[in-house]
């Protein structure tokens, strides 16, 4: 069996891999390349230029045939290039060994450094022929077990030395005679929309990119492609500007499988479509340079001065950074401006004005041991950060015990060691500093508008100008943020991912929620990371970083999925006229609130026992404070919510288990499990665990928005509802049978829009011959499942492939199931041939008409509890 292994080059910043199958070990493969390197000290140099021409060389190819985009909907593979046995496409990002590779041997021609397995690192023109005798040590001098005099003088570290000031510079610092002020907290500025999704952001990139924004932090020189990219994009999302950060669909192709394309943000014929690429890989057009950062280390991003200085590590280098920025910013005539000294981990503010300089102590950036964040009420959290299910976790120190409130890294610990006695440069206090890099972009931006006052005040006071201004559309809201400090204030209240929605601050959280016009508001969903071999659905929007010109890049591991206007309306019985009567946001219901009580309840954690038949104990006091007429605006989801509140967590029904709140089930998008929803609709099947595991429906919540409160839309609500409660009893009717049980033979179907209710009886007296006369299926039972998993989400009758073989009639048998008029005063059904908008619909703000919706949602409570234990309740979209 072959010991596989890599072997790599590394030049530019870019790593060329290259695969062995046999005898990988440092005793094989190891002695093998290193028997290629001269041990003269001249020879040795010959071979360094050779193979630093050869890998230029190479590079170039790589650059013209493959980075270079000719066609942005094709990419090119390795083999574009005309370089032979590369294993795979040159990355910025180390290589790193997993099960399958042993052993990695990087041979580094930017630092001369030959590196075995990525902790042990030897100077490249003096690795002894017994290296692997020396792999431990190595090790335990990288991880600082071991100092350099204990160690062999070939042994080194990835890690730079620091870098010495230059005298000058430090005596330049001196004459500026610079008063040194404390960085800004967060403000109002921090809590505005785009400020927090740019925070949650910067915690992705902290996430995911960890391994290469440490190599970026250890680049030989901020000159290099791989320190200014990694810098520029935390800076980026540190200016809050949508000019800089935004939200985009991928157009063309899918982001897994190509790491570049078109991306759009919404389906206006106005707005263009733009190249984007895979964030560091450096992909670009014929006409652009590779990356997204200007190719200098001092340039201007949203009028503050960037200058980036790859060591911050030493007092001198400090003092030398601010002068050498003051006096870049002078040079070009400036007299007053905002300037920000960069080397990734660190950052300084300065403030120059006619009356001298100001700037801050060195505040802690980018910290790879901790990060801090906000909670939903928007309280600071210092913690770490991991990653579980493709999603971010946030783990606060000292919090259920674990955690010591100190930073993780040996760096970070050797730092704390010497905070007191650098106090005088060093900000003990690192928590602020992404909202403190805000704020310093924000100042610049709004020194360059004008204030108000009596001479340039409009016509209106300010709270109605906000009032209109959060009216406008995106292009106008845009421009207001140039227009005075007090309509940037109002027109970053919201921000646009689309035509059709705009992301807000909820109420009272520190939490982004979107306002779609045609669903209303929900809470922003999380960031997801895509897995490759998924089909990559429309609505995932990737964040976009850099400028609009063809160099901005995309995240292609993390992205939110959002519906846009025009799926929703797909297979949907609503119409694009539906947007003149979509939701506005005006006197809607309030989310938070609603949250909140669910809170409460859950901590009270009861099930009222003293609630009889017809009692009337239910709390309405919920419905009538969040709910007090059919004219607020809510979502359905929030409207089944309410309900759940009120009726489900006492009945154990619909998702709710003895009393205990599955929260997720009325506060997720149905759009996310549940195809062809109608628009503006929320549906939720209510199923028991019997005894032989098999899941059976007994009641399904069909949730429309109150404004359809109309002949028109209680008709429409009830095609819709009966169709799918057809499509879902009669499946659940087919994996019944297939498994060979009972199959259910009655159930409820409850209508809501917005404080009114219509119930249902459905009859699903389905007459389906015994599975015990299909044989040949019971013995091969794998292949329905088979069927069954290909057509999970197939809603024809092609899902029911097993009986249309065997002359069963899937659609004979659907029109077998019916509803029937609910009979409140036996809590039973009627018989009736029209069940349309003429059956009278029950008002939970009627105090008359409770004791009937009660009896209505008993007698679901009964239907369930004959099915299967409480505790076994799950819904089922």
């Amino acid at each position: 069996m072959g010991t596989r292994g890599f072997y790599v080059y590394r030049w530019h910043g870019r790593y060329y891999v290259y695969y062995n199958h046999w005898d990988s070990y440092p005793s094989g493969l190891g002695k093998t390349l290193l028997s290629m390197i001269p041990k003269d000290p001249e020879e040795y140099k010959k071979w360094l230029e050779q193979k630093r021409a050869e890998y230029s060389e190479i590079e170039q190819k790589f650059d013209e045939q493959v980075f270079t985009v000719v066609n942005p909907f094709e990419a090119n593979s390795t083999s574009a290039a005309g370089v032979e046995d590369v294993e795979m496409m040159p990355s910025f990002s180390e290589p790193a060994n997993d099960l399958w590779i042993e052993y990695i041997y990087i041979i580094n021609l930017d630092r001369e450094i030959f590196s075995v397995n990525g902790s042990s690192h030897f100077k490249l023109s003096s690795v002894p022929g017994d290296f692997d005798d020396l792999l431990d040590d190595a090790k335990k001098y990288n991880t600082g077990d071991l100092e350099a005099k204990e160690v062999h003088g070939s042994i080194t570290s990835k890690t730079l030395s620091k870098a010495d000031p230059k005298p000058e510079d430090v005596a330049d610092y001196a004459r500026l005679d610079a008063v040194l002020v404390q960085a800004k907290r967060p403000s109002t500025h921090t809590r505005k929309p785009l400020a927090i999704l740019c925070w949650e952001l910067f915690s992705e990139l902290l996430l995911k990119y960890r391994d290469l924004i440490w190599q970026a932090m250890n680049t030989s020189h901020e000159k290099e492609y791989l320190f200014r990219e990694v810098a520029f994009a935390f800076l980026c999302l540190a200016t809050s500007s949508p000019a800089l950060v935004r939200l985009a669909r991928k157009c063309k192709p899918d982001a897994y499988t190509n790491p570049y394309g078109l991306m759009g943000r919404g389906n206006s014929s106005g707005r263009k479509r733009e190249f984007v690429s895979a964030l560091f890989e450096g992909y670009h057009l014929s006409d652009k340079e590779p990356g997204g950062a200007p190719a200098t280390t001092s340039y201007w991003l949203q009028n503050v001065l960037i200058s980036l200085e790859r060591s911050l590590d030493c007092k001198e280098n400090y003092q030398a950074s601010i002068a050498r920025a003051v006096c870049k910013g002078k040079t070009e005539g400036r007299v007053g401006f905002h300037a920000l000294v960069c080397s990734i981990e660190y950052a300084v503010l300065i403030r120059v004005t006619t009356n001298g300089v100001e700037h801050t102590k060195r505040l802690k950036f980018v910290d790879l041991g901790r990060v801090v964040w906000h909670d939903d009420q928007g309280q600071r959290k210092v913690g770490i950060i991991t990653q579980s299910g493709g999603r971010v976790v946030w783990k606060a120190f000292n919090e259920e015990g674990e955690g010591t409130g100190k930073d993780t890294g040996g760096d970070n610990q050797n730092e704390h060691a010497d905070d007191e006695s650098d106090n005088d440069w060093k900000d003990m206090d690192n928590t602020h500093t992404f909202d403190a890099i805000a704020l310093l972009f924000e100042s610049a931006a709004r020194r360059t508008l004008k204030p108000s006052n009596a001479q340039t005040h409009g016509v209106f006071p300010n709270e109605l100008y906000r009032i209109i201004v959060g009216y406008l559309d995106e292009a106008t809201k845009t421009n207001c943020l140039t227009v005075s400090r007090a309509f940037r204030d109002f027109a970053s209240d919201a921000f646009y991912m689309s035509d059709d929605v705009e992301v807000s601050v909820a109420q009272g959280r520190y939490k982004l929620e979107y306002f779609h016009k045609a669903t209303g508001v929900e809470d922003l969903p999380s960031f997801s990371e895509v897995k490759e071999g998924h089909d990559e659905p429309n609505s995932l929007w990737f964040p976009v970083i850099g400028n609009a010109d063809g160099t901005a890049q995309f995240l292609p591991s993390t992205w939110i999925s959002l519906p846009t206007m025009s799926e929703h309306l797909e297979d949907a019985t609503a119409t694009e006229n539906d947007l003149y009567d979509a939701p506005k946001r005006v006197e809607r219901l309030d989310s938070h609130e609603l949250d909140r009580m669910f809170k409460d309840r859950q901590r009270a954690g009861y099930r009222s026992e003293t609630a009889g038949p017809f009692a009337g104990t239910f709390d309405y006091s919920a419905f009538e404070k969040l709910f007090p007429s059919q004219e607020i605006i809510a979502c359905s989801s929030d409207v089944i919510g309410l309900y759940a509140l009120v009726y489900f967590l006492d009945l154990n029904i619909f998702g709710c288990q003895n009393g205990g709140i599955v929260q997720t089930v009325y506060r997720a998008k149905p759009m996310s499990y549940i195809p062809k929803v109608p628009l503006n609709t929320w549906m939720q099947i209510g199923g028991r665990t019997n005894k032989s595991y098999k899941t059976v429906p007994y009641a399904m919540l069909w949730a429309k928005q109150p404004q359809e409160d109309s002949s028109k839309g209680w008709q429409n609500a009830m095609d819709e509802a009966q169709h799918h409660a057809s499509q879902e009893f009669l499946d659940c009717i087919y994996k019944l049978w297939a498994f060979g049980n009972d199959t259910p033979r009655e159930g409820v179907l409850v209508i809501l829009i917005g404080s009114k209710i219509k119930f249902f009886h459905i009859c699903c007296d389905v007459d389906v011959p015994s599975l015990e006369n299909f044989p040949h299926i019971i013995a091969d039972g794998e292949r329905f499942k088979d069927h069954y998993d290909r057509g999970r989400f197939i809603y024809d009758d092609e899902r029911f492939t097993l009986w249309e073989e065997n002359g069963i009639s899937a659609s004979r048998l659907r029109d077998q199931i019916s509803f029937e008029v609910f009979d409140h005063e036996s809590s039973n059904s009627a018989t009736s041939e029209d069940v349309s908008e003429y059956i009278l619909a029950l008002d939970v703000l009627n105090e008359e008409d409770r004791p009937n919706i009660e009896s209505g949602f008993r007698y679901i409570e009964k239907l369930a509890d004959s099915l299967g234990e409480r505790q076994n309740d799950r819904k089922e979209p």
